[in-house]
C-alpha cells in the first residue's frame, strides 16, 4: 500500500535489495499487483527506462540523484551492502531531501540499533506473518558421522532416512551446505543414493542459479541443495528446510534465522519441516531459535 500510496500521487519509488535473486523474486510478484511500468534493475538487466516503480540491486543506486520519493531497501543487512559506505552513500544520495526512506531486514545489525537509540530511524516491528500463523522454529537433529560417510561419497544413514521419510510427503525439499564443495559433493551423493529424485546445486558459482531456482519454484526440481546464497529473498511454497552442519561456523545467528524463514512462508502450507542437524550446538544455534521464539511471543503466538 504505501508503493501505490507514492505511486497515486505521482511520485517514484524504488525497491532495492543487494541481492540479485531478491531483486527478481520482487520484480515477479510486483508484476502481478502493479500495472505501472515496472523497471528492473541489475548488472545483467536490459537499459534502464524511465518509470513510476523502480527495482534495483543497491550498486544500480550509484546511477540516480535525487531521484525517488520512496525508497525501500530489502535485507538491508545483506552482503555486498552491508558495511559499504559507498552503497551507504548511494542511498541517501539517490532520494530527494523530502524523500522516505524505509530499510527492511528479519535480522537487524548492530549499526541500525545504534541509529535506532541514537533516534536516527525510527524501529517498527512486525512480528507477525501475513497468514497469521507462528514461525516454524528449527527442531536440533544430532548427526556426527556427516562428514566421515561424505568423505566416501556417501549420505551418513541417518540422514537418509529423513530425507526419504521427507520425500514422501512430495513437498519440495531445500537442503543448505556451509560451504560450496561440500554442498557439491553431498548433492552428488544424494543422487546415487536417490536416483529416482529430481536434484540439483546451486551456489554463488553456479552460471545458471537463476534458472535452476525457477525450475525449483515450478517443482521441476524435488530437491535443491545450495549455500547461504539462497538464505533470503526467495519463496518457494510449500518447501521443507534441512541445514547440514548447522553449528559450521560459516552458519552465523542472521543466517540461520534468514534460512529457518523459508519455512511456512505460503497461505497453502503456514508450516513445514525445519531441522538443524549438528554434532554440537553452537551459540549463533541457540540464539537464532530464541529470537525466532521471542518473535512469535511478540506476535502473541
Amino acid at each position: 500500500q504505501v508503493l501505490a500510496r507514492v505511486i497515486d500521487r505521482g511520485g517514484a519509488v524504488c525497491l532495492a535489495s543487494p541481492r540479485i535473486d531478491v531483486c527478481l523474486e520482487l520484480y515477479r510478484r510486483l508484476k502481478e499487483d502493479f500495472s505501472c511500468l515496472i523497471a528492473l534493475l541489475h548488472g545483467e538487466s536490459e537499459a534502464y527506462f524511465r518509470s513510476p516503480l523502480v527495482i534495483a540491486t543497491t550498486h544500480q543506486l550509484l546511477k540516480f540523484y535525487q531521484a525517488f520519493d520512496l525508497l525501500i531497501v530489502d535485507e538491508v543487512d545483506a552482503f555486498p551492502y552491508v558495511d559499504n559506505p559507498m552503497l551507504y552513500h548511494a542511498v541517501e544520495s539517490s532520494v530527494k531531501e523530502d524523500a522516505t526512506t524505509i530499510f527492511l531486514t528479519a535480522t537487524s545489525t548492530d549499526e541500525l540499533d545504534k541509529r535506532v537509540q541514537k533516534g536516527e530511524l525510527k524501529r517498527l516491528s512486525l512480528p507477525r506473518r501475513f497468514h497469521g500463523n507462528p514461525l516454524t522454529t528449527p527442531q536440533k537433529v544430532w548427526l556426527s558421522d556427516f562428514q566421515k560417510h561424505l568423505q566416501k561419497k556417501k549420505i551418513a544413514p541417518k540422514l537418509l532416512k529423513y530425507i526419504e521419510k521427507q520425500r514422501k510427503t512430495q513437498f519440495p525439499l531445500l537442503i543448505f551446505a556451509a560451504e560450496i564443495q561440500r554442498g557439491e559433493d553431498f548433492a552428488q551423493a544424494l543422487q546415487i543414493a536417490l536416483p529416482d529424485e529430481k536434484l540439483a546445486f546451486v551456489a554463488s558459482t553456479t552460471e545458471n542459479r537463476l534458472e535452476i531456482v525457477e525450475q525449483f519454484r515450478r517443482k521441476e526440481i524435488t530437491i535443491l541443495v545450495t549455500t547461504t546464497i539462497l538464505e533470503r529473498g526467495v519463496t518457494f511454497p510449500g518447501v521443507d528446510v534441512f541445514v547440514l552442519e548447522a553449528n559450521h561456523r560459516l552458519f552465523s545467528r542472521s543466517a540461520l534465522v534468514q534460512i529457518s524463514g523459508r519455512v511456512g512462508r505460503s497461505m497453502d502450507r503456514p508450516t513445514g519441516q525445519l531441522l538443524f542437524f549438528h554434532d554440537g550446538t553452537t551459540l549463533a544455534m541457540e540464539k537464532a531459535i530464541r529470537e525466532m521464539r521471542d518473535m512469535n511471543k511478540e506476535a502473541g503466538l
